[in-house]
Order: C-alpha cells, then sequence, then structure tokens
C-alpha cells in the first residue's frame, strides 16, 4: 500500500493542561498548603484520540513507563505519544506525577489508479482520498464501438469509492465490446473433412454416390484424364457416364494426372528429362478437364502415389520421402497451375498453423480404421481444428474381390459406416464436409483476410480483405459478429447481397453469423425485427 503522509495534514492531538502536568515530573506536585505531595505511584492515563482504547498504566514514582499496546485508528498512521505537545520518550522520560498521554495521528492519503481500457471519462479522476473524503462517484465513460458495462473497484462492481474506505484503489471500466471473427470452417463448424476417391472408377463412384445422396455428403474424384481422353481421342460415352456424377452436386474433380504417372527422379525412363511428357502430364491434364467439365475449375492436384515402387516409402523421414518421389520440375509445375496439392502420406492437418499446402496429407480408408479409429480422429478434427482428408480407391459390393485385394478394395458397408460417423458430426455443425478445391479455398482465404469492423450509427459496417487474386480466391467467408446489441434479426448487406439472419447462442455467447466475400466492398449489417424478415 503506497500511503502519503503531509506535514500539513498532520492531525497531532495533545494534552493542554491549565497547569503543565507534564512540567510537574520536575517540580512535583503540592497540596493546599504549597507542599509537594509525595506518591509511591502514579497513573497514566492513554487518550488515544479516536483509536482503539487503551487501560490506564500504573507506575511507581520516578520511574520510566514502558511503551502501551498499540493503538489502532482506521485511516490514520500512529505518529507516537504525547504529553503537553512534547512527544514522549519512554528510554529517558519518568513519570513524577499523573499524567495523561495523548496519541498523535496523520491521516493516510490512499492513492487511486485507473484503467479506462481504451475508453474516456469527462467526470472528476482523483488521485487520492482520504478516511474523511466525501465519498467519490463515478459517472459513464464513452469508448466507440463499445457499451460500457459498468466499473470494477478493486474487483467489486460498483461505482464509488464510499466515504470512510481506507485502502489504495484500482477503478476499471468494463465494457461489452463488439467484436467479429471468420471462423476456421465455413458455417462455424471448427472441423473439415474431405472424402476423395482416387483412380475415378465408375462402380466405386456409382456405390459411394448414391451414399452421398442418402446422407447429403460430398465427395472428390481423383480424376485420370485417360479415363475420358487419350491419344487426341475423346470417350464420348465415358465423359457422359462421368459427367453425370460429375454434374449432380456432389463431386469435384481433382486432378490426379492424365495417367496415373510417377515423376521421380529415376521412375519411368526419366519423365523428369522430358519436359513435354511432364507438361502433358500436369498442364494439359488440367487444362483438358476444364474442357471436357465446365462445371469444373480443377484447381487442386492429388499426388499420384505409389507405395510399392521401389519401396520408396521406407526410405525416411516425411520430408525425405517428398524429395525423393517427385522432381523439382514436377514439383515447380504443380506449385505453379495449382492452389494446393494432396500428398499420400497420411495424418492431419491443423488449421491453425502454418499449412504446407503442396502437401496436404491424406489417410486412406480400411475396414479397421473405420471401426476403430475414425471416431477418434473425426472427434479430434472437431476438439483441435485440423482438416481431414481421406480417401479410398475403390469400394465394391463384392466380397470376393474385397478378400482378393483387401488393402484395395472396401467393402460397401464398411464406407456406409464412415460417411454416417462423418454425417453425424456435419449435422451438428460441427464438422464441415467439403470438397477439397473448396477446403483449400476457404482456409487459404480465412488466412489471408484482413478484418476490419467498425460502428456507423446504430449500423455495423465490415470490410472484408485479401491479397489473394480475385479470379480465383472467392469464396464466401463464414463471418461471426458479437457483442452488436439486442437485435432481434439483421440485414446484411454486401453490394447485390442480401441475407437476413437472426442471432445464434452456443456455450452461453449470443452471436450473429453471415457469409461476405472478400474484396466485394463494405457489408453494412443492421437491425431488424423479426416482422421484416423475409417468409
Amino acid at each position: 500500500m503506497v500511503r502519503k503522509i503531509t506535514a500539513i495534514t498532520l492531525s497531532l492531538i495533545f494534552c493542554l493542561c491549565v497547569f503543565s502536568a507534564c512540567d510537574s515530573l520536575l517540580n512535583g506536585s503540592k497540596d493546599n498548603d504549597g507542599e509537594p505531595v509525595k506518591k509511591s505511584e502514579y497513573t497514566i492515563t492513554l487518550d488515544t484520540q479516536g483509536g482503539t482504547p487503551l487501560a490506564p498504566m500504573t507506575v511507581k514514582a520516578g520511574e520510566k513507563c514502558y511503551s502501551p499496546y498499540a493503538t489502532l485508528r482506521s485511516g490514520y498512521e500512529f505518529m507516537g505519544w504525547y504529553c503537553n505537545g512534547k512527544l514522549w520518550d519512554f528510554e529517558n522520560d519518568t513519570v513524577n506525577d499523573d499524567i495523561t498521554l495523548t496519541a498523535g495521528w496523520s491521516i493516510i492519503d490512499y492513492t487511486i489508479t485507473y484503467d479506462l481500457g481504451g475508453g474516456s471519462y469527462s467526470g472528476s479522476m482523483p488521485e487520492s482520498y482520504t478516511v474523511e473524503s466525501d465519498t467519490i462517484s463515478f459517472g459513464t465513460p464513452v469508448r466507440e464501438d463499445y457499451v460500457f458495462l459498468g466499473w470494477r473497484i478493486n474487483g467489486k462492481k460498483t461505482n464509488e469509492i464510499k466515504k470512510g474506505t481506507v485502502e489504495d484503489m484500482n477503478v476499471v471500466a468494463t465494457w461489452f465490446g463488439l467484436e467479429a471473427e471468420i471462423t476456421p470452417a465455413k458455417g462455424g463448424a471448427t472441423g473439415i473433412v474431405s472424402i476423395i476417391h482416387d483412380d475415378a472408377r465408375l462402380p466405386t463412384m456409382a456405390l459411394i454416390d448414391a451414399m452421398l445422396e442418402k446422407y447429403g455428403l460430398v465427395a472428390d474424384v481423383g480424376f485420370l484424364l485417360n479415363k475420358v481422353y487419350s491419344n487426341n481421342i475423346t470417350d464420348t460415352a465415358a465423359l457422359a457416364q462421368y459427367s453425370e456424377y460429375i454434374n449432380n452436386g456432389r463431386w469435384k474433380i481433382v486432378n490426379h494426372s492424365a495417367t496415373h504417372t510417377w515423376w521421380g527422379e529415376e521412375f519411368y525412363g526419366g519423365v523428369q528429362d522430358n519436359p513435354d511428357r511432364l507438361n502433358y502430364e500436369v498442364v494439359t491434364s488440367q487444362q483438358k478437364m476444364r474442357e471436357l467439365f465446365p462445371s469444373q475449375r480443377v484447381l487442386t492436384f492429388a499426388l499420384p502415389g505409389f507405395s510399392a515402387e521401389k519401396n520408396k516409402y521406407t526410405d525416411g523421414s516425411l520430408y525425405q520421402l517428398k524429395q525423393i518421389i517427385y522432381s523439382p520440375a514436377a514439383r515447380e509445375l504443380i506449385n505453379n497451375n495449382y492452389i494446393g496439392s494432396r500428398f499420400y502420406g497420411g495424418g492431419s492437418n491443423e488449421l491453425s498453423g502454418e499449412i504446407d499446402w503442396g502437401w496436404i496429407n491424406t489417410r486412406f480408408l480400411s475396414a479397421n480404421l473405420i471401426k476403430n479409429n475414425l471416431d477418434s480422429i473425426l472427434t479430434n478434427a472437431v476438439k483441435t481444428g485440423t482438416m481431414e482428408v481421406i480417401s479410398v480407391h475403390a469400394v465394391t459390393d463384392d466380397p470376393a474381390l474385397n478378400e482378393k485385394d483387401p488393402s484395395y478394395y472396401l467393402m460397401n458397408t464398411d464406407m456406409d459406416l464412415a460417411l454416417s460417423k462423418i454425417n453425424s458430426l456435419v449435422d451438428q455443425g460441427k464438422l464441415w464436409n467439403a470438397n477439397f478445391e473448396d477446403a483449400l479455398l476457404y482456409t487459404r482465404e480465412a488466412k489471408a483476410a484482413t478484418l476490419e469492423f467498425r460502428r456507423s450509427g446504430e449500423n455495423v459496417v465490415i470490410n472484408l480483405t485479401d491479397d489473394l487474386p480475385d479470379d480465383i480466391y472467392n469464396a464466401p467467408l463464414t463471418i461471426r459478429l458479437k457483442n452488436y446489441g439486442e437485435w432481434q434479426a439483421a440485414k446484411v448487406v454486401q453490394g447485390d447481397d442480401v441475407q437476413y439472419v437472426t442471432p445464434k447462442t452456443e456455450n452461453g455467447e449470443t452471436y450473429l453469423q453471415f457469409e461476405l466475400v472478400p474484396d466485394r466492398g463494405e457489408a453494412t449489417i443492421s437491425a431488424v425485427s423479426l416482422e421484416d424478415m423475409p417468409a
């Protein structure tokens, strides 16, 4: 506690005796005839002047008295015992008469510190006070975009320091602040799951598509161009079959190269040294898929994986594996033409950390993983905020195929179980089931975006921007707006786009949730009544 004792404010109360009782210590008391009165002991009365009372003391004549017990007085500092204005010296002064010792006090100045939390206050803000000061009351401070909740003084919710208070004070303004954030996954989910069927087998797509429709989910196909186009010839029948799936709204294409070629440093006759062949596998395949499937942008790449090829997957660490399998020329082409690539390596991708967009980890489904590990994988994705990319090569309803090659063929019943587990968390709003391309667009935009917001009168204005190319990165991002006020509903206007939303409450926190597109200009959010909501 910081105390300030000022000489001017000393409140020293002294015993003023008409016949100077303390002087009689030297002269002695006298009787009516003027003769000295001799006593064997004398009484010392203690006047605490508002302090805690103390009983009188009895001292033998001519002896020193002991120092009394401490006396306390709230809001004052004890300065000592006085007799007739003189500080009593207990080490040397002796008692030769009945006397009164009077307590001397100094009033304490208590300090007041302030924390306005970014606001301002035009009222009186004294820096100190005493126990005798009148009650100090505080009014309402102001802070742009915030609502004042009240003062907390030494941790207690109050707006005043009452007269008689005796401690240093910390006066803090508390606020209900406007807040806005981009959610890590679309729709306010915390985790993402993408499902990829590798190699584009029509029988597998047929089985998975029925399950996607059943659960309302989406998936991708790691597409090989030679399934519909090779030697400059388009297989129109196959194209029609694949288009039926690609265009039904449940599928998107992830480029899986033209012919499933591996571009290692030493495989397939040195493909990495043949720029034309490499360009055809990576770039031409992308361009041709866009031409054959006009609804597809084909912004992502599924790196082919050949785990059996010269046992490369046992050669070392994941980092070494990346360097071994794909030549620098192949990696450069992929990085220059795609927003991200799926890597055949397994594991999770943390949304909160630094994501290596060129090597998004993928785990392949097996019956054992689905039954024993998938629940914990998905729960962890929700809990910690990760993107899970789950792939499958082939799904069959033929037990013989599954028994012949269980590592390649997954039974349709196991695949259905996997999708049901995913669907459960998607329905709860905890997990976003996204196409691989959409997931990468969202997460890259969310990490790059800058969110600015302010109040404008009764409205809130938000400006969402990023430095990514708008012709590619134009996915709507989910925004949560908190502490906006007691609105029944809200109207969100960004350019020609108009949304109406009602408040959501989660974990005791109420917020408005809506979508905005970066670099589309400012959005205005205004309060509306429920009656004004469109039917």
